[in-house]
């Protein structure tokens, strides 16, 4: 067995079938599929058994704790492939998802961690839309993605298995890191000097629409705002002065807030204008810093 795609879900009998369906049609066989139940009462266990009778797919339930780290990483723990391969239960997979992975994999024999490109999926119209870009590397990825932002996105992202066992790495699972318990997974596994390939082909399809988790942005701009202070406090090294990469890094949560305020175009611009008016130079650093990644990209 080589992969072991993890499938964390709640209450998705909806949609469960698109991302099941995606992993099962995948042209590289060589795979388990667990689908960690988190407390599902809309009768996941019965509708998956009766619609698939396939013994790649282990099913487990737990008792729901209210966001997708738990769940993964009760996967990882039962996982028997040498790589894990994370899957949102409403996203999907290009069909030769698997086998790029795989080759990229043969050909980067150090490779830690590998993630591609996703194409917007909207499932209110069935549209794919805008392609998301991911990566790239750099020669300090732990530093760069603290300061200037997540690079990987959780169904496009396939790790090994050895890596996270040895470093002891899995997702947080507290309440202050819920939707960004990811993000700080990557960072983790930057931080322990992993081996990360970007790939420029979309293989998968990132589902947006009312089930998301990321509709929350209060939440998601707040637990941000801790994931930040827990890095800078507690865990980087490259910055002795944690009160000055604070008072920079705490811009980006206020950018966060901008970005998902659900004010007009005009009061959002307003707001980061005045914003820059009060921190010119560390804001400009922030998006001089996030233009040099698209341009990478």
């Amino acid at each position: 067995m080589f992969f072991t795609v993890i499938i964390p879900t709640y209450n998705r009998v909806d949609v469960l079938s698109r991302s099941i369906n995606s992993v099962l049609n995948q042209t590289y066989q060589s795979f388990e599929l667990i689908v960690v139940d988190n407390g599902s009462t809309d009768n996941t266990k019965e509708w998956l058994s009766s619609n698939y009778q396939d013994d790649r797919i282990v099913y487990h339930y737990q008792k729901g704790s209210g966001s997708p780290a738990s769940p993964r990483n009760t996967g990882i723990s039962l996982a028997t492939g040498k790589w894990v391969c994370l899957l949102d239960s409403d996203d999907k997979w290009n069909e030769h998802k698997l086998q790029h992975v795989f080759d990229a994999i043969q050909e980067n024999s150090s490779a830690d961690v590998v993630c591609h490109n996703e194409n917007v999926y909207n499932e209110l119209t069935g549209k794919v839309g805008k392609l998301l870009k991911y990566g790239p590397v750099s020669n300090d990825m732990y530093k760069d993605m603290l300061m200037f932002g997540n690079r990987l996105s959780t169904s496009a992202t396939s790790i090994r298995v050895s890596f996270l066992q040895y470093n002891a790495l899995k997702f947080n699972e507290s309440d202050d890191f819920a939707i960004v318990e990811d993000y700080d997974l990557w960072l983790n596994l930057a931080r322990c000097n992993a081996h990360f390939v970007f790939l420029s082909k979309p293989l998968g399809f990132y589902a947006v629409g009312e089930g998301n988790m990321i509709s929350d942005s209060n939440l998601f701009c707040k637990n941000l705002k801790n994931l930040l202070r827990v890095h800078v406090f507690d865990v980087q090294k490259f910055e002795k002065n944690k009160s000055k990469l604070w008072n920079f890094l705490d811009l980006r949560s206020d950018l966060c807030k901008i970005q998902h305020a659900k004010s007009s175009l005009l009061k959002r611009v307003f707001s980061l204008f005045r914003l820059w008016a009060m921190h010119p130079v560390n804001l400009t650093k922030i998006i001089f810093g996030y233009l040099k990644r698209k341009i990478g990209n």
